[in-house]
């Protein structure tokens, strides 16, 4: 789980994912946190292994910035999860995948909870 905070300062706990390219999605608790952003939908194709592909639209929100590790970073397109999801008493506001961080070097220190990402987040 990585702590970011959005424009306004409310803490975002973000999951990271890094077996995901997803660079960044929020949920519905997460959208609010962030406060004004201008959500649309948008065609999706999406497939896994063994499945059939499906085809469906998807909220997206327009020029989302949130703050990781001191810095502001501003997605483009953010996509929207349909509902919340609680990961043990913590609800997830948001998922970032390892497409997120590919330009750059991300380090964790799991004994003082603590991350630093140097790079560029798209």
């Amino acid at each position: 789980m990585l702590l970011a905070h959005s424009m306004s300062n409310n803490q975002l706990n973000i999951q990271f994912d890094t077996g995901a390219s997803t660079k960044f999605s929020v949920a519905p608790i997460g959208l609010a946190k962030i406060g004004t952003h201008h959500t649309k939908r948008q065609l999706n194709l999406s497939s896994a292994v063994g499945q059939f592909m499906r085809i469906n639209r998807r909220r997206v929100s327009k020029n989302v910035s949130v703050r990781f590790d001191k810095k502001v970073y501003n997605f483009k397109t953010v996509a929207s999860f349909p509902n919340d999801v609680a990961l043990g008493q913590i609800l997830r506001d948001g998922l970032i995948g390892s497409g997120a961080f590919r330009k750059g070097v991300l380090t964790f220190d799991a004994v003082n909870h603590f991350y630093c990402f140097k790079g560029q987040l798209p």
